[in-house]
């Protein structure tokens, strides 16, 4: 052995296990090969490629004490190559495994078959197997591995074997945030849903991966109308279904509803009018002869002329009574359906027979909104009388309009 090997030796063969795992303050990382500084355990500095105690220098003369006091660190050497290993005094030769997270804080632990899990990173013996572990972390999904050649897989588990050269391998997590949905004014539910990749929701909440998308869709209320959506991270306007995709953090999204109602407008009878049903109000929605409403609103209905029909008025719920075509409900404060009534028209008329000439007969009507010329009245089905101007004997006749042939003279 040359002279000077054992005070070499007493650098380099501090190594306690090859076949197992140190972890990353164990003296053995004292003999592990580096290139920055940053690759050697706490308290040890980057010596001539080799991982040292701050108060020690590897000197070139071997004839010189090993251990010296040093002011001044010496230069970083050039970067070993990426696949550098160490050559251990037995003929072994060691890897550094190390493991970190991205996307979350958490240790990653790394094992050689045989010894024990360590934080962060080990050193193997050449061509050994090693194991990486990634630990579930409240509130994140493990993803992947990703990192050197080798490192890939979806298990929080990743064996390699055959390990020649130093190797990091980085486990991947994602963020898990929440969208959830409420409602303000009246009792409904937002529905909440998500196509998104680990997606997990139930009723009005989903969680997913940060950045990931969630749509929000506001329940329909009768007596209600949806305003709007609020929150922060929520998009505005009056849509009732928006998508989310929170970043910062969970996301909370309030479905706005204000009181209203519904002014409904129909028509009775056979007449098929259609009542207009109007309304200048703000938010107002009309179609169909219906306008929903907020509370307060000033609402229109109009009932049209119907040719052989006469209008009767308005009835149904109180505010709707009136005989007028026009019906005005000042300040809505509830759901209201009115009815338009219509009456059919019928029209009566009278001839007479027998004497030369015949006379001519006048025809009236006991019905308020007769309208009778001559010898026919258009009434309502109601009683009806006529009379000959000028005949020997005459009858009244009193009878239903309906019925007006049968007692035709």
């Amino acid at each position: 052995m040359h002279p000077h090997s054992s005070r070499l030796l007493s650098v380099l063969a501090l190594v306690v296990t090859i076949a197992g795992c140190s972890g990353s303050r164990d003296e053995s990382i004292r003999s592990l090969r580096c290139r920055t500084d940053d690759e050697c355990p706490s308290g040890q500095l980057c010596r001539e490629e080799l991982c040292t105690e701050e108060d020690t220098v590897i000197t070139d003369d071997l004839d010189a004490s090993v251990e010296v006091d040093a002011t001044e660190p010496p230069p970083v050497p050039d970067a070993a190559p990426e696949d550098a290993v160490m050559s251990m005094p037995d003929g072994m030769i060691a890897v550094r495994a190390a493991g970190r997270t991205q996307g979350a804080n958490a240790t990653v632990e790394v094992s050689v078959v045989g010894g024990d899990f360590q934080p962060g990173a080990c050193t193997a013996a050449l061509g050994a197997t090693v194991t990486f572990r990634a630990p579930l972390v409240a509130g994140y999904r493990f993803v992947n591995w990703s990192g050197d050649t080798g490192c890939t897989g979806e298990s929080l588990e990743l064996v390699l074997s055959n390990v020649s050269a130093n190797i990091e391998c980085v486990a991947n997590y994602a963020w898990r945030l929440s969208v959830r949905g409420e409602v303000m004014g009246g009792s409904g539910a937002v529905a909440a849903a998500s196509s998104a990749f680990a997606a997990s929701c139930e009723g009005a909440r989903c969680e997913v991966d940060q950045g990931q998308p969630v749509s929000l869709k506001a329940p329909v209320q009768s007596g209600f109308r949806f305003q709007g959506w609020a929150g922060l991270g929520c998009p505005e306007g009056s849509a009732d279904s928006i998508e989310v995709k929170p970043q910062e953090g969970d996301v909370v999204c309030t479905a706005k509803f204000v009181p209203g109602f519904v002014i409904r407008g129909k028509s009775e009878g056979d007449s098929g009018a259609v009542v207009e049903v109007a309304s200048e109000a703000a938010f107002a929605q009309c179609k169909d002869s219906t306008c929903q409403v907020d509370a307060g609103s000033r609402v229109t209905l109009s009932a049209p002329d119907v040719a052989g029909f006469r209008f009767a008025g308005f009835g149904g719920d109180a505010p709707c009574l009136t005989t007028e075509h026009s019906l005005v409900i000042a300040s809505a404060d509830a759901d209201v359906e009115c009815v338009a009534i219509y009456v059919a028209r019928h029209q009566v008329s009278g001839s007479a027979t027998g004497p030369t000439p015949a006379p001519a007969l006048q025809a009236s009507s006991l019905d308020t909104y007769a309208t009778c010329a001559g010898s026919a009245c258009t009434v309502d089905p109601t009683v009806v009388r006529t009379a000959p101007q000028r005949v020997n004997s005459f009858h009244d006749l009193l009878h239903s309009a309906a019925n007006f042939d049968r007692y035709r003279q």
